[in-house]
């Protein structure tokens, strides 16, 4: 008599694949040149990326302040500005 055949055991060692060798890659002047750029661009991009991150966390903190000061006068503009917005989409 033939036994069932059992599923292969999950407590089983499960196969090692081989470690992917990838051929070294050798740096050509393109290259250099491309890291060069890049590196010259953040140099420049980063401070202004930095002041424009400041100057809006400036600006968001003034904002919220004068929500906080004037909440009906925020939410009256906010249900305008909504009103004029859905009368300009529906006449699209």
């Amino acid at each position: 008599m033939n036994a069932p055949q059992q599923p292969p055991s999950d407590k089983a060692a499960p196969k090692k694949e081989a470690p992917k060798k990838e051929s070294p890659k050798k740096e050509t002047s393109t290259d250099k040149a491309i890291d060069d750029m890049q590196k010259k661009v953040e140099e420049r991009l980063l401070p202004k990326l930095q002041e424009a991150k400041e100057r809006l966390d400036e600006t968001n903190s003034r904002l919220k302040g004068f929500i906080r000061q004037n909440p009906g006068a925020c939410l009256l503009g906010a249900g305008l500005l909504g009103f004029a917005i859905g009368r300009w989409a529906s006449r699209r």
